[in-house]
Order: structure tokens, then sequence, then C-alpha cells
């Protein structure tokens, strides 16, 4: 069932309040896990700089040696 709706909002809201602390704690732990882990997503699929350009071997060269 989607819970798009105020109400289907307010029962879900309402059954969350009766969870126990450990189960609450249980579900903080956790949502701090996804979150260590989207991070780590998001800084593998972040955009490289776009002002960096391509430098050719002898560029390189020029560079390094």
């Amino acid at each position: 069932m989607e819970k798009n709706s105020k109400c289907d909002a307010c029962i879900f809201n309402k059954q969350a309040v009766q969870l126990s602390d450990e189960h609450r704690a249980a579900i903080r732990e956790h949502m701090r896990e996804i979150d260590k882990h989207l991070e780590a997503v998001n800084a593998l699929i972040q955009p490289k700089p776009k002002n960096r350009r391509r430098m050719s071997i002898t560029d390189l060269e020029k560079n390094w040696g």
C-alpha cells in the first residue's frame, strides 16, 4: 500500500511511535549504516571537474620529464 495521503502517513507514524526503544535504536543504527553507504556511493559517482583538460603524452613528458 502506498503511503502518499495524509491519513496513511498519520497511521504510519502512529505505528512507528509504538516501537520499543530497542527497536528505535536498531533502526537509527541501520539508518546510520545506510547513510555511510550512500556517502560512499555518492563519492564514487561525483562528476569529474569540467575544467580539467586531457594532457597529451608530450605535455606529460614536458611536465614530468
